[in-house]
């Protein structure tokens, strides 16, 4: 009996496994900026088939690249993650205006599971600043509605001002 209630118990706390955000989940946006290879505006265009993982069903998004930020410019990309859910998932922050978004690191739309994973969530037809470099953070994968997103803005201005890697390396 004992031996069943011990085994239920760290069943049940490993399924709260994740006590704390992850660091890696809140790498501060010129870090981002600096360790990704690649950066994209790109558009969801369609949905593949799902995978189970898990007990929980994931998708394949199919992007549209809009514009190539940084690095090899490509027209299309693909990222498996979850259909998107709740108001949080689907907000864009007032175009990035809203200050809790810059109060700080953990502010996004994305959130971590209890794995500790940060989680991609998008909609079919939904524009996102991307950020493919894993794993994710909070600001990975943010919706751009337009040009005037002042995320998207800040992300050009710290690559006109060469905040890159290889400006790292030589300096």
């Amino acid at each position: 009996m004992w031996k069943f209630f011990f085994m239920t118990l760290l069943n049940v706390s490993s399924a709260w496994a994740c006590f704390a955000p992850p660091e890696s989940a809140m790498i501060p946006l010129e870090e981002m900026v600096k360790m990704n290879d690649n950066i994209y505006v790109a558009e969801v265009v369609g949905v593949g088939k799902s995978a189970k993982v898990i007990g929980t069903t994931t998708s394949i998004f199919k992007f549209k690249v809009v514009e190539t930020l940084k690095g090899k410019p490509v027209t299309k990309i693909q990222i498996e993650a979850y259909q998107a859910k709740g108001d949080k998932s689907a907000s864009d922050f007032n175009g990035h205006k809203d200050q809790d978004f810059w109060s700080n690191n953990t502010s996004g739309r994305l959130i971590n599971d209890a794995s500790c994973d940060v989680q991609p969530t998008f909609k079919k037809g939904t524009r996102y600043l991307i950020f493919p470099h894993q794993p994710y953070t909070y600001k990975s994968l943010e919706i751009v509605k337009n040009d005037d997103d002042m995320f998207l803005k800040k992300v050009r201005e710290l690559l006109a001002a060469g905040n890159t890697k290889e400006t790292k390396e030589i300096k």
